[in-house]
């Protein structure tokens, strides 16, 4: 089975941030999933009871890393 992983992104240029995934579309291997978001309180916005359970089991099955993005 290929290891998947997501990279969440705060970027308030959404145009920019589409631009980069599309052109992680154009590699041969799998790049992963992205989802990306304006600000901060957009992402916490969207986190509902079960997706911080969903966070909570992921921390145990791998590390989960931040960064942060000029």
């Amino acid at each position: 089975m290929t290891e998947r992983y997501l990279t969440i992104t705060l970027q308030p240029d959404w145009k920019q941030a589409l631009r980069g995934v599309a052109e992680a579309a154009k590699a041969d291997s799998y790049q992963g999933e992205t989802l990306n978001f304006e600000s901060p309180a957009q992402f916490f916005g969207q986190l509902t009871e079960r997706r911080w359970e969903i966070v909570r089991a992921a921390q145990g099955k791998g590390a989960l890393s931040v960064r942060e993005l000029a």
